[in-house]
């Protein structure tokens, strides 16, 4: 059982967190809705790179309204955080295998590093949630 005051550092973590993978969630979903808007003009590499990175989002962002009512409860920032890793990876592939189109090395630079802070808060924010919780 957990005591008031872990519950409550718990919840201090999860309140950090969960808007953070909200906001991620949403930048996620927006720039996959951008590529399944041409569904039908994709590779079919794109397209399931696309597929991937949309469900990613979703799940993240389910998870992060999921952290937002259960605050303190590290599983939603386990589940967020996995699927916040998948869309960085995704997009790693993507972007080095040269799948998704890209205009020249400032757009690969900018991917790569979007890429590196997903996979980044990913591994970073169920640890959050998880260490303040034991605390």
């Amino acid at each position: 059982m957990h005591t008031i005051a872990e519950h409550r550092r718990g919840l201090s973590a999860s309140i950090r967190i969960a808007p953070v993978m909200l906001f991620l969630s949403g930048v996620i979903l927006v720039a996959g809705y951008a590529y399944l808007r041409e569904w039908s003009a994709l590779r079919p590499a794109l397209a399931a790179l696309t597929t991937i990175w949309v469900t990613a989002g979703a799940v993240a962002a389910v998870c992060s309204l999921w952290l937002l009512m259960r605050g303190g409860d590290p599983r939603p920032a386990r589940c967020g955080g996995v699927a916040a890793i998948v869309a960085g990876v995704t997009l790693l592939i993507a972007v080095v295998l040269r799948i998704a189109p890209c205009s020249g090395p400032k757009c690969v630079i900018s991917r790569l590093t979007i890429a590196a802070g997903l996979m980044l808060f990913g591994v970073l924010a169920p640890r959050t949630v998880a260490r303040s919780a034991t605390r």
